[in-house]
């Protein structure tokens, strides 16, 4: 929990933020909103939240499922993800990004194609202006080939990363069609053997593009195997520790930023607050653009 403070004769500036995404301020700096109408929204001081509560930084991996089954709409919503996730991310973190119909697409800069980077400034343009220009393909998606081409891009940055315990975070927004079980496992099959043969600790989460929780389908058993690791229940033989990942499942652009605070914390769970004076942590001063 963070709260900033600072009095003038005539006014009182406020703002809390907590694990759970919650973001309440006083006076709004927004034209018609009042205390609370940022909740769980706003971007506007995540940075400064992220930077002082955890203690190194993400390395994300955006994968696009842009096959024939997506519609105009549920690609809407995956773009909106991308941008969400975008958002939160600052130039401490890694990110890379792929599509995948019946081939692979990058964006156009170079240096995005086979490693993760920082998401600077210019990165993150780019990768926003891939993300919007995103279409739909007349093709089906190949799970297989973007999957392993998501982890190749993990295998080829593992050298580069931080922390020798680094952990990679890879979101597949996916409708999850597949035809038959065999599949799926064949699919499965492929992701572990890619895994393990991977030193970075490797978590995939995913978006059930167009899925509802009340209807069981082989599209959304898939991509929750696939989050959770589910290699035993194909009878695929996997030596590490299965990481487990989370299952969003999302049919509408609405409220996508609440569904998303907490998905990082599959790979780092932020540190506890154990009411001591050694556990307080202080943000470094910072200019806000917005409040001035």
């Amino acid at each position: 929990f963070i709260m900033n403070l600072r009095r003038y004769p005539t006014i009182k500036w406020q703002y809390f933020m907590s694990v759970n995404g919650l973001h309440t301020e006083y006076p709004a700096h927004r034209p018609g909103t009042s205390i609370g109408a940022d909740c769980g929204q706003s971007s506007r001081h995540r940075h400064v939240y992220e930077a002082t509560v955890r203690s190194s930084g993400w390395n994300i991996v955006l994968l696009y499922d842009l096959g024939e089954s997506l519609t105009p709409r549920l690609l809407l919503t995956a773009k909106a993800i991308g941008h969400q996730i975008i958002s939160t991310l600052q130039q401490r973190d890694n990110i890379a990004v792929l599509g995948v119909a019946k081939s692979i697409f990058h964006p156009s800069a170079s240096c995005l194609r086979s490693t993760l980077v920082s998401a600077t400034h210019d990165v993150k343009e780019s990768i926003r202006e891939f993300v919007d220009y995103m279409e739909i393909e007349n093709e089906r998606t190949n799970h297989s080939l973007g999957l392993l081409s998501a982890l190749d891009v993990i295998a080829s940055s593992s050298l580069s990363l931080s922390s020798q315990n680094a952990s990679v975070l890879l979101v597949y927004m996916s409708r999850g069609v597949l035809e038959t079980v065999r599949q799926t496992r064949l699919v499965m099959k492929r992701v572990a053997e890619r895994i393990e043969s991977i030193n970075t600790r490797v978590v995939i989460s995913t978006f059930g593009l167009g899925l509802v929780s009340d209807e069981p389908s082989l599209a959304k058993k898939f991509l929750e195997d696939l989050a959770y690791q589910n290699f035993d229940k194909y009878n695929i033989q996997f030596s590490k520790v299965g990481n487990q990942g989370t299952l969003v499942l999302l049919d509408s652009t609405l409220s996508v930023a609440p569904l998303i605070n907490n998905f990082y914390n599959v790979v780092q769970e932020p540190k506890a607050y154990n009411h001591s004076p050694w556990d307080l942590v202080i943000s470094e001063p910072y200019w806000d653009d917005d409040g001035k």
